[in-house]
């Protein structure tokens, strides 16, 4: 199965969960793998420690940009620092949050999740969402984002 398919395929069964899906850290691991590691996306490897991609700030969010869409094509991948809520919606993209560290409730439309370490969160295109820290600690997140063709 190429990369791209199986990307198709994995967007189609998290759609289909409802907007919302858990998977194992294995499961996410395995993901992350084939997309960076899949030449098929982009061409040569990109490689970049976290600690050398530039911060820079979104909504008062400092981020770090891992995987430019410039390089990812319709893929990007950000290391988001969320502080506080902020209600928006993605128009152009499907959205995947990975929680590295801290707790926070997830809602999107209508439907809210305690999340922290370890939980993916699907966010499909055009549904708002936010997440709301717990307990006065920042939530650190990899944010994966995947414009549909």
């Amino acid at each position: 199965m190429s990369s791209n398919s199986f990307i198709h395929d994995l967007l189609g069964v998290l759609t289909e969960a409802g907007g919302s899906a858990i998977l194992t850290i294995s499961q996410i691991f395995n993901i992350i793998c084939i997309i960076l590691l899949s030449d098929e996306l982009w061409g040569p490897m990109h490689a970049l420690h976290v600690n050398d991609a530039p911060q820079a700030y979104w909504e008062g969010f400092p981020y770090r940009t891992l995987l430019p869409a410039g390089i990812g094509e319709r893929l990007s991948i950000y290391l988001l620092t969320v502080t506080h809520a902020n209600p928006h919606a993605h128009d152009m993209e499907d959205q995947i949050y990975i929680i590295h560290s801290g707790r926070g409730i997830m809602e999107i439309g209508d439907e809210q999740q305690e999340v922290g370490p370890g939980w993916l969160v699907h966010i499909p295109q055009g549904q708002r969402h936010a997440l709301t820290p717990l307990n006065g600690e920042p939530v650190v997140l990899y944010s994966i984002e995947y414009r549909p063709v």
